[in-house]
């Protein structure tokens, strides 16, 4: 906007309006037609009144139009526009519909409506306001051409008026088609105020949107201004509005001025914006008089002409002219404005005429100084001198003069020169004397008078004279001289004798005008100053001119003239170009061109020398166009390079004889290779590559068939020529075939080459149609016209043609086309997800097998051994470009390799394969595109491996191979295949077949003289190192995982230059790699018993494999990256309705189409997820192993693939049933089964053996030993499908053979079988067993299935089986576990056959023995022989756990684990426990508590320091020996150890706790040595398990200083007659009803109306019937599963040793006495322990006689396994329970006061997952003490060890028996979600009061999760009232990394519940603390009622003193810990039970 003048007449005010106001009065005028306009239909015509009845249509769009004019002004409300909220897409969307609705429902109104235009374009012209409020601007413009007719109907105009470009129709889109919206026919007649302001008003509207395209449409700016100049209208209008509102016309006038002047981009054409600007100043000069201010005004105006000529691209002269001529127009309509004077007379406008005169100046126009002169107010110029008048009486004295005055300047200029002083010579002088010559020129060549035409010659001669002086001193003095003067003198030579010529036509004048030029265009042009070019093109252009001007030459003369022209042009561009000035190079080039184009264009050229140079023209032009081209494209001129190059296509000479001949009979592809093609090849890249990408033409435009169809060429030829080229165009696309222009192009060129060759060429056609399903498949969308069946039979029939006529020369490729066709017709089934069983797909790869193999001519058996082909076969180079859709790796050209320097190791292992001297295979054999059929091959192979098609891929991958071998390509792609080779056969267990396979590849792999890409070489030894290790090998894997990883810190980084599509490639194979590294070094992990390094590692390799996945959806822009997912943590625990089989949205979006490498990449995501998630399931995280189990289901849903869905669901479903989950496992299962393709047998297999476990776990083993006898007899077909493959016999026998070889070593110490059985008939026969890990686990089911139907014989035949089986990895793993199940159950027959020993298994045993000494009786021999059955199944049991510990699956371990404490028991009890007996078990059953959790510890710490310097990039470092080194810290990321670092202080603990865990459990080293001594004296750990049968319990207790003591507890049939004694599962069953009804009644409390007493009182008795039961049932636990040694959970005691003696003999006496016929000699020589005494003198004389009884038939087992014979039945068990009970009287009486509690003491529970979801803690033994849980003793160590940190570190307190807990860090959180007003009531206040010492916390508000995590961190004590545990507010794994973890009571509902995972260990909120290092947690391990548990809390914090006062007194040493003020506070509950016994803590105590 201008400024306002300062001085006005008119209010201050006035000059303000703003801009908007009448926007909002045309607004208003559409909301009143929209309100008053109603439509009547008559007569076929609409027309609209105000009274009729509204129609349907019309009246609809009326509301129409309303509604969204509403919305566009709701929309403007917001402040939206499109540039500044181009992000929010729905409201633009919804504002561009709006747009659209009003426009449509507008021109429905026009036709409508016959009267009141004039309202509808108001309304009209309201919408298009908003939008450019909006800044809609196409929908704005598009409504102004649809008002621009209608508009003119308004008003009465001249129809001759209109400009002829105004359309008739509006036309939308462009610039130009809407210029006419600048101009409206001006009124004949007066215009009324209302239909001016809308003309007004729809004039400005049509300037701001045609202004706001100016930037979008730079190319039309040029045509578009010269209208706006010429036509344009607006100012005009405004003068004649003179009678509106003088401030309505200012704010339209300015306005206008503003959209022209701003709307411009700095880089635009500055001859049209010198228009456009000075029109804007034009709009500003009907403005009244004081709006501008005359010297603004001037100084824009000259800033303006200044800003042209300075960034100008014309010559300066024709600039300066421009602005010359604009600012003569505007200075003629600035002198109409009544206040002219003001604005002459301003000294802005002085200034303005000096700078022009000064322009004019310098560029030395004197007829512009003169005109400048004569437009300022004084002029000092004088007048133009007069010319002559020609051939009159006295114009020969005037011819005279002329010439002596001619003469006189030549001598003068002569002298001049001789005297170097040229630079003073006065050309205008000469200059005026030639204009006055003209005339007499003119006269010397017509007919005159004689003497006339003599004195014409004499100024002709005089003239020519003057003329060849200056050409010669041009051309022999330059250096002496001034180039302008002598260019100058040439120019009025030129233009003199010009106008001569002109005027008489005369060929001499052309001849001389023409000569001149081209030496006055060498002349001017300087090669450093580009200003002179455009002189020198204007001479060149003036000579065109001339040699083409009236009258016109004879043809050859004219030729000729223009082929001077065009050398000329060319000599001075080639100059030019080599001076790399390229963009004046390419005017001049591109006039040479079009100049020899015309001048050789119709000649007949004659080779006899007289037309030599025209046809070496001809023959080079081509050259010239395509010089011309490289010019353009120097200067970024797309569009005139790609037409330059197509012109110098067109100028090739396609009909010579040679090109002729190889067109007919070669491929394109090596047509275009050779090198005198080669040119036209790159020009035809060249103009593919520009058009398609850069200019984004059309397909149609791109093609060259129109262009050269042209040409006029040989009819024979011309299909084949236009097929070559369009063919190579194809290949022009490369890799970057499938962006959006690519692919149109693509398919245009494919139609056009598929209609271009018939069947005629029938070979070439079998090629496109390859090409076209190549290429199909690919797309985004199929093409409808087009059927891929219908393409593969015509290339079938095709192929069976017996003559090829012209295409004879190529037949030799049909096969390969065939085989092609095949192929991708089945990458196309897959696509389409119409086969989902695979059928069809593999039918097509077996036929394209069988070709490629007739191809080939294999043999049927392949043999074992087979070396590759030297390298100096014959091979092809690859040269065409690669298309990025096939081709897993960029193609580069053969280069010398490195000296490669391999390892030792790596040479040695294995022992390589020699490469014979001489390979006998065939001759190569010719293949087109055979880069591409190899891709596409090696795409089949992926797609059938995914499909679960091993065999076929297995076969398609060795014919690949063959292939390979056979066309020469041992490069990067033939290590791939043979790797996936090897590979394959390692994952089907055939080790034998991939020895051979990588000893055949190796020599390849470390030949220098292949060559092989790095990045090949890298793969081949990774996937070499994970088979060795897969095989076991780890030293020799680690060493080649070495090698690979130092070969890949060689390679070359990226190449930043290189395209994008080949950069992504590079960084696909980098992610790729390093992923597969990964992947490789978890391999090695693993087998080297590193789980949690080798699960990191897989992590690492599945970030990598999605990035590499989200990178390669870059490749294919129609493919979507990966869907948005939760951000929250997988692994959260979901709620208690939790569906798994849900509907769940995918993580990886649907992929259709995917290259080679994408189907690698995804493959090895596929594995590393199954990977994952076996890793998962076998450290016991199911929820883990679920989530990646449905990732590998997302992604094989993505891609395809139903074979891995099926697998995928397969995981899930075993999970399921693990988890005992039955229902949702058996519908996974059956979901998998519908997935799985029949032929698909190793799937097949697996998931009969899933449901055959489901049916075992379903109770019905007949179905089950059905499954298994199928899933074996699958697995037999598949061996006997790959020995008809390998060509070699099936074999009955199914041990090894001798020579049976493994990948390094041949083992010869493999088993034998047995005699085989019906059923061992069914099983796999051969030594090199396919899939041996599956067998193997089936016939394991099938020996413990068979053992417990006690079909010995069947299962022994089975075992033989097993035991032969050849699993090459881990054969021990499975094996000993198997052995030691037997064995431990062949014990258990012994014990059921044996008299003495059939009741030990109904016994209650303990270790130790309980007694002391042994009888002198013997052992029997079965007990000798069950104590060795024992021994064996201890050992193997032993060997089982030391090799699956670590990563053995969790159910395994802990089954082992508690069968050798069983065992260990059994032994005891036989009098054989060894003195560390009682210590192992203890061990065992701890250990076998929480093996889950101390396996996800280790994962855990290591994210409790994540390493800032780490990149997923960077290999893990493996050592020699298979050990993991940690990575290298970069030294800018080192911490300063001088430096405090928070982390580092917990990092030294953490570290001893990932050793705690690390170490072997189940070492029996370790297991032999008590950890316990470690505990402070008061403390007491009780260990409760249950057998996997859920039949013994076992109880152990440990104390420092005391030896463990261990009760294996029958759960039933322990007491004979105790029908209602409360079973295992019933006592669960009814835990869970109870719960599941107090949850019930919880949710139901809100139902309850508080004023209704009857309900509150149902509601309170149904709670109260519950709490009843729940104590009942904890009741009969003590009572019927513990009896008498209830009395182990007793609190520790000092028991003096007096009453300890007086106790034992009591008891002694007592059974003494009971025992009377027995020897007393064997009664006296064994005592009872000193363990069992002091765990049974608390036993209450009180208790009930079934509990002394207990302890009865205890102690008289206790003598029987002693040795000494006990009659059972001549005991009277009546009275020696009378005598107990008096016994145990006496003791209390007389013990009184002498047997005391050791103070504080606190008592530890470990429980397993099948107990841990009971309250423990409120059993009656146990109510009220101190107590708490841990997972294990080693977290309890750990606990106690940081205990141990946080004392040293403040060196005061206590000792370490408490966690130091300062309560003046407490943080809380109440009630977060703001429901719970009681709860907030209740403690609002109190904390309130507590921050006076330091609290902080939040009241009614959610936490942040990182307010929660710094609390949980930086605190002591953390308090959270309100729902769960708060687990909406912070991820589990947030916690569980943390490095510190404060004290922390949960008091919310469920917060410390562990959910029951079957199989698996429990998951809860607690073990998360646990693992986060927390000291203490208290939770609620069921749901509660808010205001009970607010009572129990208050009780809590009650007791502990949690008050301002205690706090600031608080010195760690408090008498009551928080587990004591737990456990005494359940009783101040309304329900006891129901809720106090819901709260438990977990880890040890602290004190406040």
């Amino acid at each position: 906007m201008p400024p306002k003048a300062s001085t006005s007449k008119r209010p201050a005010s006035t000059r303000t309006v703003k801009t908007t106001k009448k926007t909002e009065d045309v607004e208003d005028l559409a909301h009143q037609l929209a309100s008053k306009l109603t439509i009547s239909k008559q007569k076929q015509k609409q027309k609209a009144t105000l009274e009729s009845p509204p129609r349907d249509d019309p009246n609809t769009s009326m509301r129409a139009i309303n509604a969204a004019s509403q919305k566009l002004s709701a929309l403007m409300k917001t402040g939206l526009t499109v540039v500044k909220d181009s992000g929010v897409s729905k409201q633009v969307q919804e504002a561009t519909t709006c747009a659209r609705d009003i426009k449509k429902n507008l021109s429905t109104l026009r036709k409508a409506v016959a009267s009141s235009p004039l309202d509808l374009e108001r309304a009209a012209l309201s919408a298009v306001g908003k939008l450019l409020a909006l800044q809609l601007v196409d929908q704005a413009l598009d409504m102004l051409l649809d008002m621009y007719h209608p508009l003119l109907s308004c008003y009465s105009h001249d129809p001759t008026a209109r400009h002829t470009m105004v359309p008739s129709t509006p036309v939308a889109g462009g610039l130009l088609s809407s210029k006419h919206l600048f101009h409206l026919p001006l009124p004949i007649s007066p215009l009324d105020e209302v239909t001016m302001k809308l003309i007004s008003t729809f004039l400005l509207y049509s300037v701001i949107t045609l202004s706001a395209m100016f930037s979008t449409h730079a190319p039309e700016l040029e045509e578009t201004s010269a209208y706006l100049a010429e036509y344009g209208n607006f100012d005009v209008w405004f003068q004649r509005c003179s009678d509106l509102p003088y401030e309505y016309r200012d704010s339209l006038c300015t306005r206008a001025y503003s959209a022209l002047s701003k709307s411009l981009e700095a880089d635009a054409s500055p001859s049209p914006c010198l228009t456009i600007k000075f029109y804007s100043l034009r709009c500003l000069l009907p403005t009244s008089s004081g709006v501008i201010k005359p010297d603004t005004f001037w100084d824009q105006a000259r800033k303006f002409a200044l800003a042209c000529m300075k960034s100008t691209r014309d010559s300066e002269l024709e600039t300066a002219n421009r602005v010359l001529s604009e600012s003569s127009r505007l200075i003629t309509d600035v002198k109409r404005r009544a206040d002219k004077d003001s604005f002459l007379k301003a000294s802005s406008f002085l200034k303005f005429c000096d700078y022009l005169s000064k322009m004019a100046a310098q560029t030395g126009n004197a007829t512009a100084l003169e005109a400048i002169s004569a437009l300022m107010p004084s002029s000092h110029a004088g007048s133009t001198p007069a010319l002559p008048c020609g051939a009159t009486d006295g114009g020969l004295v005037d011819a005279t003069r002329l010439c002596t005055d001619l003469a006189y300047q030549t001598v003068l200029f002569q002298k001049q020169l001789n005297d170097g002083a040229v630079n003073g010579f006065e050309t205008v002088i000469v200059q005026e004397i030639l204009k006055q010559s003209i005339p007499w020129l003119v006269s010397a060549v017509q007919k005159t008078n004689g003497d006339t035409k003599q004195f014409g010659i004499k100024v002709v001669q005089a003239v020519e004279k003057f003329r060849r002086l200056i050409i010669q001193v041009k051309n022999v003095k330059r250096d002496l001289i001034t180039t302008k003067t002598l260019a100058q003198l040439l120019h009025d030579v030129t233009a003199c004798f010009n106008s001569a010529f002109e005027q008489s036509g005369d060929e001499e004048f052309r001849s001389a005008v023409l000569d001149t030029l081209l030496v006055l265009s060498k002349s001017r042009l300087t090669i450093e100053d580009p200003t002179t070019y455009p002189h020198a093109y204007d001479d060149l252009e003036w000579a065109r001119r001339t040699a083409t001007a009236s009258p016109v030459p004879p043809s050859d003369v004219r030729s000729e003239y223009l082929r001077c022209i065009s050398g000329a042009c060319h000599t001075i561009g080639a100059t030019l170009c080599q001076a790399e000035r390229f963009g004046g190079a390419a005017r001049f080039l591109q006039q040479a061109c079009e100049l020899g184009a015309n001048a050789i264009s119709g000649a007949r050229l004659q080779d006899d020398g007289r037309d030599r140079q025209r046809i070496s023209l001809l023959q080079n032009l081509y050259r010239r166009w395509e010089m011309l081209g490289v010019c353009y494209l120097k200067i970024g001129d797309r569009k005139n390079a790609h037409q330059a190059f197509v012109k110098s296509i067109q100028a090739f000479q396609f009909e010579t004889e040679e090109f002729s001949a190889a067109v007919a009979s070669t491929l394109p592809q090596l047509l275009f290779d050779d090198e005198r093609y080669k040119p036209l090849g790159n020009l035809i890249d060249r103009v593919t590559c520009i058009a398609t990408y850069e200019l984004l033409r059309s397909p149609g435009e791109i093609s060259l068939k129109a262009e050269m169809e042209r040409l006029d060429l040989n009819p024979e030829l011309s299909r084949v020529i236009v097929g070559a080229i369009l063919e190579r165009q194809l290949d022009a696309l490369g890799r970057n075939i499938w962006k959006d222009g690519a692919r149109s192009l693509a398919k245009c060129l494919l139609d056009e080459l598929s209609s271009l060759y018939e069947d005629a060429w029938p070979v070439r056609k079998m090629r496109i149609l390859v090409r076209r399903l190549e290429f199909s498949y690919f797309s985004v969308v199929a093409d409808p016209d087009w059927d891929v069946t219908e393409t593969l039979a015509e290339v079938d029939r095709l192929s069976r043609i017996k003559e090829f006529g012209t295409d004879s020369g190529q037949s030799q490729y049909v096969r390969q086309y065939l085989t092609a066709g095949h192929l991708w017709a089945a990458l196309h089934i897959h696509r389409s997800r119409d086969d989902q069983s695979g059928g069809t797909i593999q039918q097509h790869t077996d036929n394209a097998y069988r070709i490629l193999k007739s191809l080939l001519a294999l043999p049927s058996a392949e043999p074992a051994h087979s070396s590759p082909p030297k390298p100096v076969v014959t091979r092809t180079t690859r040269t065409a470009p690669s298309k990025g859709r096939a081709a897993p790796r960029s193609r580069k050209p053969p280069a010398t390799p490195k000296n490669r320097k391999v390892t030792r190791s790596v040479a040695e292992v294995p022992k390589p394969t020699r490469l014979s001297s001489e390979p006998s295979i065939k001759p190569a054999i010719p293949y087109d595109r055979q880069h591409q059929l190899i891709d596409v091959l090696y795409m089949a192979c992926h797609l059938l491996g995914l499909l679960g098609h091993v065999i076929s891929k297995v076969q398609l991958l060795t014919v690949t191979r063959k292939l390979m071998e056979r066309v020469g390509e041992l490069d990067e792609v033939y290590i791939w295949v043979c790797v996936d080779l090897a590979h394959e056969y390692v994952k089907l267990g055939r080790l034998e077949k991939a020895s051979s396979v990588y000893n055949s590849t190796l020599p390849v792999v470390q030949n220098a003289d292949i060559p092989t890409s790095e990045e090949a070489r890298v793969f081949f030894y990774l996937r070499f190192a994970e088979s060795l290790a897969m095989a076991g090998s780890i030293l020799q894997g680690s060493t080649i995982y070495c090698e690979a990883r130092k070969l890949s810190q060689g390679m070359s980084p990226e190449d930043k230059t290189l395209p994008t599509s080949q950069r992504i490639r590079h960084r696909l194979g980098k992610l790729e790699r390093a992923a597969m590294a990964a992947n490789t070094f978890a391999m090695i992990q693993y087998y080297n018993d590193e789980p949690a390094v080798s699960l990191t590692a897989l992590l690492q390799a599945l970030r990598l494999y999605n990035r590499a996945i989200e990178t390669a959806a870059r490749l294919h822009p129609q493919q979507s990256v990966k869907s948005d997912t939760d951000e929250d943590n997988p692994f959260e625990e979901p709620s208690a309705n939790h569906q798994t089989i849900t509907k769940q949205k995918p993580s990886y979006s649907r992929r259709n189409a995917m290259e080679g490498l994408e189907w690698r990449i995804c493959d090895g995501l596929l594995s590393t997820l199954f990977a994952l998630a076996q890793s998962y399931f076998a450290r016991g995280s199911a929820r883990e192993a679920e989530y990646f189990a449905q990732q590998a289901q997302d992604l094989a849903d993505a891609i395809n693939t139903p074979t891995m869905v099926s697998r995928a669901l397969a995981r899930k479903g075993e999970i399921y049933l693990h988890t005992n989950r039955l229902d949702e496992g058996r519908e996974c299962l059956m979901q998998a089964m519908e997935f799985v393709d029949a032929r698909a047998l190793a799937g097949v297999a697996d998931l009969k053996r899933l449901r055959a476990d489901y049916d075992m776990r379903d109770a019905n083993p007949e179905a089950a030993q059905e499954l298994y006898e199928q899933s074996i007899g699958m697995l037999n077909e598949l061996q006997t499908l790959f020995a008809a493959m390998d060509g070699s016999p099936t074999r009955s026998d199914v041990g090894p053979r001798p020579d049976s070889p493994s990948l390094t070593l041949n083992h010869d110490s493999q088993r034998k079988s047995d005699v085989a059985t019906r059923r061992i008939s069914k099983a796999i026969e051969g030594g090199d067993a396919v899939l041996p890990f599956l067998l193997a686990s089936v016939l394991r089911q099938q020996i413990l299935l068979s053992k417990d139907e006690g079909s010995t014989e069947e299962s022994k035949a089975l075992l033989g089986k097993y035991m032969a089986l050849q699993t090459s990895t881990e054969p021990q793993v499975a094996e000993n576990g198997l052995l030691a199940k037997l064995t431990l159950s062949d014990a258990y027959s012994r014990f059921t056959a044996d008299m003495f020993l059939s009741s030990l298994a109904e016994s209650v045993l303990s270790l130790p023995l309980g007694m002391v000494g042994e009888a002198t009786s013997p052992l029997s021999s079965s007990m000798l022989e069950i104590l060795g059955l024992l021994q064996n199944a201890e050992k193997l049991f032993l060997s089982d756990l030391s090799l699956i510990a670590r990563r053995g699956h969790v159910f395994q371990v802990r089954e082992a684990a508690l069968s050798l404490a069983l065992i260990r028991t059994f032994q005891g009890s036989l009098g054989k426990g060894g003195v560390d007996g009682p210590v192992v078990a203890s061990r065992l059953l701890d250990a076998s508590s929480a093996i889950t959790l101390g396996r996800e510890m280790l994962e855990a710490i290591k994210s409790k320091f994540p390493d800032a310097s780490h990149d997923d990039l960077v290999w893990p470092i493996l050592s020699p020996n298979g050990s993991a080194l940690p990575p290298p810290i970069p030294a800018k990321l080192q911490v300063n150890k001088g430096e405090p670092d928070f982390d580092e202080e917990h990092r030294d603990y953490w570290k001893g706790v990932n050793d705690n865990h690390s170490t072997a459990k189940f070492d029996p080293e370790l297991l032999s040595r008590s950890i316990v001594e470690r505990l402070p004296h008061n403390w007491t750990v009780v260990t409760i398990s249950v057998s996997e049968d859920h039949r013994t319990l076992f109880v152990s207790r440990q104390r420092p200083h005391r030896q463990p003591l261990l009760f294996s507890i029958p759960l039933e049939g322990r007491r004979e007659g105790e029908e209602e004694a409360i079973t295992f599962q019933g006592a669960l069953g009814e835990f869970s009803e109870i719960i599941r009804l107090s949850d019930e009644t919880t949710r139901s409390a809100e139902q309850v109306t508080k004023t209704d007493r009857r309900q509150r009182c149902n509601w309170w008795a149904e709670r109260t019937k519950l709490d009843t039961r729940l104590r009942e049932l904890l009741d009969n636990i003590e009572f019927c599963w513990f009896g008498a040694f209830k009395t182990i959970l007793s609190p520790a005691v000092d028991i003096p040793k007096e009453v300890l003696s007086n106790f034992r003999a009591r008891l002694e006496g007592l059974f003494q006495r009971a025992l009377v016929s027995m020897d007393k000699k064997q009664l006296n020589a064994v005592k009872l322990d000193d363990s069992l005494l002091e765990c049974f003198i608390s036993l209450s004389p009180k208790c009930r006689s079934e509990e002394l009884e207990d302890l009865v038939y205890f102690v008289l087992d206790l003598y029987q396994f002693s040795g000494v014979s006990v009659a059972i039945a001549e005991v009277d068990i009546d009275q020696v329970t009378i005598d107990l009970r008096t016994a145990l009287e006496e003791l209390a009486a007389s013990s009184q006061g002498l047997i005391k509690l050791i103070p504080d003491n606190h008592m530890f529970l470990i429980l397993d997952k099948n107990i841990q979801g009971l309250p423990w803690e409120s059993m009656p033994i146990l109510r009220g003490e101190s107590i708490s849980r841990i997972p294990d003793m080693i977290f309890l160590l750990d606990r106690l060890d940081l205990a141990d940190r946080d004392r040293d570190e403040r060196d005061k307190g206590p000792g370490a028996d408490r966690a130091r807990v300062d309560p003046r860090k407490t943080f809380y959180v109440l009630n977060p979600a703001g429901d719970l007003q009681g709860t907030e009531g209740r403690f609002k206040d109190w904390l309130k009061e507590m921050k006076g010492v330091g609290w902080r916390g939040l009241t009614s508000q959610a936490p942040s999760e990182q307010q929660f995590l710094n609390a949980l961190q930086t605190q002591d004590l953390v308090l959270y009232f309100g729902h769960g545990g708060g687990e909406q507010y912070i991820r589990s794994h947030k916690i569980r990394n943390l490095p510190r973890c404060a004290a922390t009571m949960l008091w919310g509902c469920s917060s410390g519940a562990m959910r029951d995972m079957g199989e698996f260990d429990r998951v809860g909120t607690p073990y998360n603390y646990m693992v986060a290092g927390c000291p203490t947690l208290v939770a609620n391990i069921w749901d509660v009622t808010d205001r009970d548990i607010d009572k129990f809390a208050q009780s809590t914090f009650d007791k502990l003193r949690v008050t301002r006062t205690d706090a600031d007194r608080w010195n760690d040493a408090s008498e009551i810990s928080v587990v004591a003020a737990v456990a005494q506070s359940r009783d101040s509950c309304k329900l006891k039970y129901l809720t106090g016994a819901a709260p438990v803590v977990y880890g040890i105590p602290f004190y406040l």
